[in-house]
């Protein structure tokens, strides 16, 4: 998702502009409940010489499309990670800031699922290194395995399976 930030004012507001895609952080609070994380999109400006009153405008994105913009990197030595912590590793790469992460309850050993089976999956590193892959991408092919797809919507991280209508998990940010 995106935001748009308008400000009227006649100072040079250099604050409002980002040097890199997770440098300025944005939260938009309404009734003190968090509703949406982002950040400033990093872009070019102009300043008039001569100061004046003017709207100055800086576009957002969600914290989740920062992803596009951070290389994979190899997490253990082994070569290999569980499903959920290659999820762990995604979601704090973002620094969104998540009141919640929320996972459906779907998977597991039998039809009574009792505990996380995303503990058990193993993958290899080097499906995402081999193809120099961004975070976005590599969150892609986990949502394309998994048969999930993410949002954040009010605060909150959602993994949802539209296939599923039982129960869901809540973590915190951490996992």
């Amino acid at each position: 998702s995106t935001a748009t930030i308008s400000v009227l004012d006649s100072d040079l507001l250099l604050d409002l502009y980002s040097i890199n895609n997770q440098y300025a952080p944005v939260k938009f609070y309404k009734n003190g409940v968090l509703e949406w994380t982002g950040y400033i999109k990093p872009e070019q400006f102009t300043q008039p010489y001569v100061p004046k009153v003017e709207t100055i405008s800086v576009e957002c994105v969600c914290a989740l499309a920062t992803l596009e913009h951070i290389e994979y990197k190899k997490q253990n030595e082994s070569g290999y990670i569980t499903m959920m912590d290659l999820l762990r590793y995604i979601i704090r790469s973002t620094n969104g800031g998540y009141n919640g992460v929320y996972m459906p309850c779907v998977y597991g050993v039998n039809a009574v699922v009792t505990r996380n089976v995303l503990e058990d999956i193993v993958l290899c590193e080097e499906n995402f290194t081999d193809e120099e892959m961004n975070m976005m991408e590599v969150m892609e092919a986990v949502c394309k395995f998994l048969n999930w797809t993410v949002y954040d919507v009010k605060g909150s991280l959602w993994f949802v399976d539209a296939d599923w209508n039982g129960a869901y998990r809540m973590y915190d940010e951490a996992l």
